[in-house]
């Protein structure tokens, strides 16, 4: 959990700081409001502690622009100034909480542990995940009967994973929730410390996969429920997903003298849901070739294509493949598979990853799939998660390292765009305060900028002319959102710089192309 302590007397957050580390709370420190205001709308916080007399900006001010800028991170109060009536200013402002000084630390870290549970989305005394157990008011951990010995970091890490177990975390994410403002960790530390926590949850008895890696995406908690039985039948209908505009992955099952079981096509959807990706499933030519068509609508537009060659054709689509090779010697006989259809969807989606699943593949087999369109080639029997964690890291590969920034008052919204994005490789960069937007944007230089247009103090229209003041970001990608389809304020953010206009609801697949779309368009013009 990481608290921002925004306070200006030395001594109270040196003891602050002692007293909470013992609690394994990451601590960042600033000594004046306005400070305070750019960590609190710039970084993710599990709680504010903060002084009423700041310099700057005071203690009351600030909650009460916090709250009216629509933030619901947990405020504690913790200051000298105890009367009834300043109490009352206080809670009134939009503090949870007043703690007046001089304080007791047992009972200020009582009080912190229940804000926290409060606002936590899992407020149970006990973190539960399968035979693992943590207590966050004693910092107890067992597996099973076997208490685990932790140090810091590794329960911070554990109690990461517990409190959003269904959530994958990159090594970026977790270096930002578990490391300090003041500290310059490395990705390595972050593969550190989670390989010494396996190996104590291994000693424990948990499964050696316990804390699961999902290549190009980053680590989760592997659920030890047994997967969900298979539909009986398989189409091309879209199954069920985190999100409906999650990344779209067809698997083309197209195997017809020995087709993959569809407990193990089950294990491929299951595995790809784990991933945050939906999945569609054709297990016919009909269904297969129903996907070539252009008039897919953009929520059936599929991100990757997952393809098992057919060891034998399947009857229909049995024309002769010509040969792509510049030299084709005796010694090279054509591939025993049919790559038609892979071919056929190499041509429809040229930009796509196209991963191809094979059994007992020879030298010449793989040159005949790569030459006709296979990106990735992958040999069968694999585990379903190594074959769509290869999937995630074809995706994160297309855009990876590719920043986008976010400008939005709507923190929801903001968190939402940044999970939508995530799975496209994006590294996405969100500020809920438009006035600081000139600082943040030259401390992030994001390749692309996405501004609502709805702010306040600020509009996304103004922060538009204002970047297009600047000759080093007049060729930024610029995309404005608004709630208002209108004609006029369409034509306006055209006039003032904006490359792109999307209404509200947005689509994050929609919103991924259009961001690639504009990036393709402005390196081409950059040659």
């Amino acid at each position: 959990m990481k608290i921002l302590l925004i306070e200006d007397d030395h001594t109270t957050t040196a003891a602050l700081t002692q007293r909470l580390a013992t609690y394994h709370y990451i601590i960042d420190v600033v000594t004046d409001g306005e400070t305070g205001w750019i960590y609190a709308t710039t970084f993710e916080y599990d709680l504010i502690v903060l002084e009423v007399c700041l310099p700057k900006l005071d203690g009351l001010s600030f909650c009460r622009r916090f709250r009216a800028e629509g933030y619901v991170v947990p405020l504690l109060f913790l200051t000298a100034q105890g009367s009834s009536l300043d109490k009352i200013r206080g809670l009134d402002a939009g503090a949870d909480d007043y703690v007046t000084k001089p304080f007791d630390m047992g009972e200020l870290s009582a009080r912190i542990r229940a804000l926290l549970r409060r606002s936590s989305a899992t407020p149970f005394p006990h973190l539960i995940w399968g035979e693992l157990i943590l207590d966050p008011s004693t910092c107890e951990v067992t597996y099973g009967d076997r208490p685990l010995t932790l140090t810091t970091k590794e329960y911070e890490l554990l109690e990461l994973f517990l409190r959003d177990c269904r959530y994958v975390y990159s090594a970026e994410e977790i270096l930002d929730r578990l490391w300090s403002s003041e500290e310059f960790p490395v990705e390595s530390t972050v593969r550190s410390h989670l390989r010494r926590l396996r190996q104590k949850l291994t000693a424990a008895g948990a499964p050696p996969d316990f804390i699961s890696t999902l290549h190009g995406r980053g680590y989760y908690l592997k659920a030890e429920s047994p997967p969900v039985e298979p539909s009986q039948t398989l189409n091309v209908a879209t199954s069920q997903s985190p999100d409906l505009y999650a990344p779209l992955l067809l698997m083309v099952i197209q195997d017809a003298a020995d087709p993959m079981t569809p407990c193990q096509t089950t294990a491929l959807a299951n595995a790809a849901a784990a991933a945050g990706l939906r999945t569609a499933i054709a297990t016919t030519l009909e269904q297969a070739q129903s996907w070539l068509h252009a008039d897919l609508n953009r929520l059936q537009q599929p991100s990757a294509i997952l393809l098992e060659l057919p060891s034998a054709p399947w009857g229909v689509n049995d024309r002769p493949r010509p040969s792509t090779r510049l030299f084709a010697p005796d010694a090279l006989k054509p591939s025993t598979f049919d790559l038609s259809l892979l071919q056929d969807f190499a041509v429809t989606y040229p930009d796509l990853p196209l991963l191809v699943l094979g059994r007992q593949l020879e030298l010449f087999d793989r040159l005949d799939i790569v030459q006709h369109g296979g990106k990735i080639i992958l040999e069968l029997p694999a585990p379903a998660e190594e074959v769509i964690a290869a999937v995630c890291t074809c995706l994160s590969r297309i855009h990876k390292g590719l920043k986008v920034m976010v400008v939005d008052d709507d923190q929801t919204l903001l968190r939402t765009l940044t999970t939508l994005l995530n799975p496209w490789g994006f590294k996405v960069s969100t500020l809920a305060a438009p006035q600081q937007f000139w600082s943040v944007l030259e401390a992030v230089n994001p390749d692309a900028l996405v501004l609502d247009i709805k702010m306040p103090q600020i509009n996304g229209l103004e922060l538009c002319q204002i970047l297009r003041s600047d000759l080093r970001w007049q060729q930024l990608p610029v995309l404005l959102l608004s709630e208002l389809s209108d004609v006029q304020i369409q034509q306006r953010a055209f006039a003032v710089g904006a490359d792109d206009y999307l209404c509200k609801p947005i689509a994050g697949q929609d919103l991924a192309h259009r961001i690639l779309n504009r990036l393709q368009r402005s390196a081409e013009s950059a040659h």
